[in-house]
């Protein structure tokens, strides 16, 4: 990163966790509405292994959100671009990003864990952090689903900003995040 644009791996980061997280949210829609009939191959038993999926990846994103963190500290970043409730607007918004971000998958491997189904990524188990709980993966449930609530609101926001900049004000904050020549 310089003062003035991200770097390749700062956008590397970005685009890999963004993509993922559309994945992840198309991959849970389909999976909540899969049956559970095992004669109906294609819907029945590919819920089970899209669950499993969901999950692996999910722990996935968790080290890469912690690793986006790190590398969002240990490096310079540029400033943010406008003025007064603009700049609170964008803070709020990344900072809303970096919690759903964190919060996602630590209340999956919470509700999992409490409502005693435990986590395997790619087939290797996690260790259950926690004893079967019905009531703490209820409440783990709901925090997860409020979450991925949030996600389409500060997404939405995160766009409107970026392609404010870009159309509105002309200026390079929605580039910043783009391979280009600097």
């Amino acid at each position: 990163n310089t003062t003035t644009n991200y770097g390749y791996i700062a956008q590397i980061i970005h685009w890999v966790m963004a993509l993922s997280f559309i994945a992840m949210f198309v991959v849970a829609e389909v999976m909540m509405h899969m049956t559970t009939d095992p004669t109906n191959t294609f819907f029945g038993s590919g819920k089970w292994a899209l669950y499993g999926l969901h999950k692996s990846v999910g722990m996935v994103l968790l080290l890469l959100i912690i690793l986006r963190i790190l590398w969002k500290i240990s490096n310079p970043k540029p400033p943010l671009n406008g003025q007064g409730v603009q700049k609170l607007l964008a803070a709020v918004t990344h900072y809303g990003l970096y919690a759903v971000m964190l919060l996602m998958p630590l209340s999956g491997y919470i509700m999992s864990s409490a409502g005693g189904f435990g986590v395997k990524v790619f087939g290797l188990k996690l260790p259950d952090l926690l004893g079967e709980n019905k009531p703490l993966g209820s409440l783990a449930h709901d925090i997860h689903h409020y979450a991925s609530e949030a996600v389409y609101i500060l997404v939405a926001l995160h766009l409107i900003g970026a392609l404010y900049h870009h159309y509105v004000i002309k200026d390079d904050t929605f580039l910043r995040l783009f391979w280009r020549n600097k």
